[in-house]
Parts: C-alpha cells; sequence; structure tokens
C-alpha cells in the first residue's frame, strides 16, 4: 500500500481526531475513506458532464441524432421481442394485456387471466 503525507489545518486534524475517535478507528482509515468517497463522486461527476455533452453534440447533429433514434428503435424491437418470447414460453399470451388482467379482477369481470383457473399469474408469487 502506498503512502503519503499531508499537511492539514489545526481545525481539520482536531475533527479528524474527534472523529477518528467517536468511530473507534485511526485517522488514517477515515483520511482513506474520504478520500475514496471523494474520488468516485469526482469520477460520477465527470461521467455526467460527459454524457450531457455527447447529449448535446448528439442533438446538435440532425444527421447522428436520426442515426441513433434508428439504432435505439432496432434495439427496442429486439428487446420487445425478447419479452414476447419469454411470455408465450412461460405459457403466457403476449396478446392479453396484464392491465386488463387488473381491472377485470377489480369489477369482477370474467376475463381469460393465467390465474382464472386457479393458477397464479406468476408461478413465483404462489
Amino acid at each position: 500500500m502506498g503512502a503519503i503525507s499531508l499537511r492539514l489545518p489545526d481545525e481539520l486534524e482536531a475533527q479528524l481526531a474527534r472523529e477518528a475517535e467517536a468511530e473507534g478507528c485511526p485517522k488514517s482509515e477515515l483520511a482513506r475513506r474520504a478520500l475514496t468517497e471523494w474520488l468516485a463522486e469526482q469520477e460520477k461527476k465527470r461521467f455526467i458532464d460527459q454524457m450531457v455533452a455527447e447529449a448535446k453534440a448528439l442533438y446538435a447533429a440532425p444527421t447522428r441524432l436520426a442515426e441513433t433514434r434508428e439504432v435505439a428503435k432496432e434495439g427496442l424491437d429486439d428487446w420487445l421481442d425478447s419479452i414476447e418470447r419469454d411470455e408465450r414460453a412461460a405459457g403466457t399470451n403476449p396478446e392479453e394485456k396484464w392491465w386488463d388482467w387488473c381491472n377485470a379482477e377489480k369489477s369482477g369481470s370474467p376475463v381469460s387471466t393465467p390465474h382464472a383457473a386457479g393458477k397464479p399469474a406468476n408461478p413465483d408469487l404462489a
């Protein structure tokens, strides 16, 4: 493990000492934790700033924006197809909408649901 030496203003060192005593750990451990959290926060801020800059650049370039939307649509279609395959494999009819089941149960109307025959829609929740 590497080591550094740094000078702290008296009041900051006193705060660190009080907190270390309250936590029951060495001052160096508290300093390590604080530095680790601060560095992670800085990295997160930079990442968010980079994402904002990329989004602004994307919206400023209509051709890039159209290409990106097309790629996203293709990915969305693939994702929706995979959900439908999973529903069919689980014995659920993807054409039946879950909100129809909920509305029918609330109103007491007969609707074909996976649990109409006493089987729960999700067997893991039984």
